[in-house]
C-alpha cells in the first residue's frame, strides 16, 4: 500500500514538472500568417517568384511564391537551444510539394 502511494506521488510530481516546463517555453504561434501588405512578405514573394521562374518548371510559380513568402517572412519566437531548419530550404520544399 505504501508503495502505491509513493508511486502516485512520483507520477503527480512528474506531471507537475512537465506542466511547469511547458509553461517556460514561449508560445510558438504568436503571430499569424504574413499579410500581403507586409514589406518583408512582398520582398520574399518577389525573390521566390524569380527563383521559381528560373529554376522550376513543374510548379505554379505564383502559388510557389506565395507559400514560400509566408514561410520565409514568419518571425515566430524560437526556443533557445533547439536547431531549426534553414528557412529558405523549408519554404522551397513545402511550396514545391504544395503547388
Amino acid at each position: 500500500m505504501a508503495g502505491e502511494s509513493a508511486f502516485s506521488l512520483y507520477v503527480a510530481a512528474g506531471i507537475a514538472c512537465v506542466v511547469v516546463v511547458g509553461f517556460l517555453f514561449p508560445p510558438l504561434t504568436t503571430r499569424g500568417p504574413a499579410v500581403e501588405a507586409d514589406a518583408a512578405y512582398q520582398t520574399h514573394v518577389i525573390g521566390e517568384l524569380a527563383y521559381c521562374r528560373s529554376n522550376r518548371s513543374d510548379v505554379n510559380c505564383a502559388c510557389f511564391a506565395r507559400k514560400a513568402g509566408h514561410i520565409m517572412s514568419f518571425e515566430g519566437p524560437q526556443v533557445r537551444g533547439f536547431v531549426y531548419a534553414d528557412r529558405s530550404e523549408l519554404a522551397r520544399g513545402q511550396a514545391g510539394n504544395s503547388c
